[in-house]
């Protein structure tokens, strides 16, 4: 079931969109959305075997084709880059994320952009210890609740390499996500903390400074 859905909105054309989902859509009702999206879209859900990852990722492109008609466009001319990345155009950006009942999107016209969304859950997080620099594993090793530390700087760096748009084709612990701020490959990316009401959620925005230096946001 479809519970909500918001937006953040970065008055400097970052929107973000996100949904709340906690049971299956009717196949009726699942088939009646899927058929709204272009054929590429459709494969990229279909492909899933479990219903919580296919209604995700559904609804990540429903958030995404909202976003669009916002601005007057629509979806007809979406294609993916040689790494897998979607993309419409060079002068249209965005990114999609999804965990447990929760899908975030965020799209802008100016500049890249990157999110990830992570649910808070119990984990042994001592087999990711190379994923992370020292120092921000010192950090989450120190931390009094590591989780929270561990799932902080985890989607600060998903958020970055997905604004990057190479993926996991970039090693995670080649770069350092413990300040706001992080070079990669041509760009200086900012880091922003998304607040998402339910706090079992760790969120992170990358965006491209030189294009978003001005940049002004309110969050809801």
């Amino acid at each position: 079931m479809l519970k909500r859905i918001g937006i953040n909105v970065f008055v400097i054309m970052i929107k973000i969109y996100y949904t709340f989902f906690d049971t299956p859509l009717s196949e009726k009702m699942f088939d009646k959305y899927l058929g709204l999206l272009p054929e590429i879209l459709k494969a990229d859900i279909l492909k899933c075997k479990r219903w919580e990852d296919r209604q995700a990722r559904l609804l990540g492109k429903l958030l995404l084709k909202k976003g669009m008609a916002d601005m007057s466009l629509t979806l007809d001319n979406i294609r993916l880059t040689t790494y897998g990345r979607p993309f419409i155009d060079y002068s249209i950006d965005f990114s999609i994320s999804h965990t447990s009942g929760c899908v975030v999107c965020a799209i802008t016209k100016k500049g890249r952009v990157g999110i990830d969304i992570e649910a808070v859950t119990r984990l042994n997080f001592s087999q990711f210890e190379n994923y992370f620099t020292k120092d921000e594993w010192k950090k989450i090793t120190a931390a009094s609740v590591p989780t929270d530390y561990f799932f902080h700087f985890w989607t600060r760096k998903e958020a970055v390499v997905k604004a990057d748009g190479r993926a996991l084709t970039i090693p995670l612990n080649n770069f350092e996500v413990i300040k706001n701020s992080v070079i990669l490959g041509k760009y200086r990316w900012k880091l922003l903390t998304l607040k998402i009401k339910e706090k079992k959620y760790k969120a992170h925005l990358a965006y491209n400074e030189e294009q978003f230096i001005e940049m002004i946001f309110e969050l809801f």
